[in-house]
């Protein structure tokens, strides 16, 4: 173990299109063919998890030991971080493809959403279900969390236009605060840690509002070209600057939404920021990487080069003209191609050195 510190100024963390860090920033958990927990300081896979098929979402618990993992079916599979095997694997029977799956404060609970309109509180070992709210005309297309937990909100599908709601855990406890929104669709959701901001993502745009919610009008926003492999938003720490992923690049703005970095990368799809704000993780079909926001310029509107934050090598080199040579078709059929690789067979965490 080292002494806590990166040992360069960043590195990758390969087919990545999900990248959760700890509440330490210590770990970091990936999904792409399979589930991959990281030792950030020494920069290298300390634990690789059974398959899921078709995984769609991961989370870790607060206290950094428990991982779930989710897969469009709505099947949830519950591992230990640090104790080699699975805890649990839920059947999403009934339930069916949704959005993220989070734990709840203290990690006792699972906060779990559907597209047919359910959001649910289950037990992570169990899957009963301890509470839950639907609406069967408004799926349930996002759903996050503040980084204490106590902040959710989550986007709701309505002949009106999305429905942004925001919930206080416990949930059963508080009443939701709503507005109806014009956007034909929401990509992606972010709290501020502060909860003075809900973020959203509209495809080619994002949008905050202000909390409490005063009315549907947003109080800053920012264009950007849209398309690409996925879209995530996710918010610092101190609530100054705010990341997304998607149109072909890793974006960072400041608080009224200004750009202040952005580099190109091929299929960018997730982003978050570790708990002291110092690393930014990004999720992305072809090669991810966690970077160190130390390393941006300070000026906005400047564009800063991979290589001045991970020096790259002649394989890398040779992936960047590959994949600048790919079609959105050829994105497509790579997709589909990791889904349909990924065995169904569970298997206990291992050690990627292949002990």
């Amino acid at each position: 173990m080292s002494d806590g510190q990166l040992k360069a100024p960043g590195f990758r963390i390969g087919a990545s299109f999900k990248a959760r860090f700890d509440p330490s920033g210590a770990r970091l958990v990936t999904l792409g063919r399979r589930i991959t927990l990281w030792d950030v300081a020494e920069r290298r896979r300390v634990g690789i998890g059974p398959p899921l098929r078709h995984a769609s979402a991961v989370d870790l618990s607060p206290d950094g030991q428990l991982v779930a993992a989710k897969n469009t079916s709505g099947e949830v599979l519950v591992l230990r971080a640090d104790d080699p095997g699975e805890m649990a694997r839920v059947s999403g029977r009934g339930f069916g493809e949704g959005a993220e799956v989070r734990f709840a404060p203290g990690g006792n609970w699972l906060v779990d959403a559907t597209w047919d309109g359910r959001l649910l509180v289950r037990d992570p070992t169990s899957g009963h279900v301890e509470w839950e709210e639907r609406d069967a005309d408004g799926g349930i297309v996002t759903l996050t969390c503040s980084r204490d937990r106590e902040l959710w909100a989550y986007t709701r599908r309505s002949h009106e236009g999305t429905r942004v709601i925001v919930r206080t855990w416990p949930f059963s406890q508080y009443p939701a605060l709503e507005i109806v929104t014009d956007f034909r669709v929401v990509w992606a959701i972010a709290l501020s840690d502060a909860g003075d901001r809900v973020t959203v993502s509209t495809g080619g745009s994002i949008r905050s509002f202000a909390l409490p919610f005063a009315d549907a009008d947003p109080i800053a926003c920012s264009e950007f070209p849209s398309g690409g492999s996925g879209e995530a938003i996710a918010w610092s720490p101190d609530g100054t600057w705010l990341a997304q992923a998607g149109g072909e690049a890793v974006r960072v703005f400041d608080r009224a939404h200004d750009p202040i970095y952005e580099r190109a990368m091929t299929y960018p799809s997730d982003v978050d920021v570790s708990a002291d704000g110092t690393l930014l993780a990004v999720g992305d079909w072809s090669r991810g990487v966690v970077l160190p926001t130390s390393n941006w310029p300070p000026a906005p509107h400047v564009v800063a080069s991979w290589s001045a934050l991970v020096p790259p090598s002649r394989t890398s080199r040779q992936n960047v003209r590959a994949n600048a040579a790919a079609s959105d078709c050829l994105l497509a059929i790579v997709i589909r191609s990791l889904e349909l690789a990924i065995a169904s067979m569970a298997k206990p965490w291992r050690d990627p050195g292949g002990g």
